[in-house]
């Protein structure tokens, strides 16, 4: 039994370091990525330092901001491209799917029309 407990602790403990240091590393993402681009306004900064979305962000911006879309699904008309992007939000802000039960899991929407965000939902 004590070693059941034991695990369990040592295994939580795991969790709880992968977390804090996925956090790290995507704050130090964004740093970089604010570094190596230092155009642009000080609001769009603020927001992919922040982990957040505006609206006229580039793709790339929203990359720097919240990572890589679990899933993209592409609309090509004669009005241009829209996209929507879905991205999975856990319940501790990390954005990915690994190893994570489902029912952990937000999904949050954003919309792209030619290369910039019009608009975003969460769910």
């Amino acid at each position: 039994m004590r070693t059941k407990i034991l695990v369990l602790g040592l295994f939580c403990l795991f969790i709880v370091s992968c977390v804090g240091s996925q956090l790290h590393n995507r704050k130090i993402m964004r740093q970089d990525y604010i570094k190596t681009h230092p155009g642009g306004s000080s609001q769009i900064r603020n927001a992919i330092l922040n982990g957040d979305i505006l609206i006229g962000m580039t793709k790339e911006q929203v990359l720097a901001s919240r990572g890589q879309p679990y899933k993209i699904n592409k609309t090509t008309g004669e009005w241009g491209v829209h996209e929507q992007w879905v991205m999975v939000m856990h319940t501790y802000g990390i954005t990915g799917v690994y190893g994570i039960d489902n029912k952990a899991k937000q999904y949050a929407y954003i919309y792209f029309e030619n290369g910039k965000v019009t608009s975003w939902q969460s769910r």
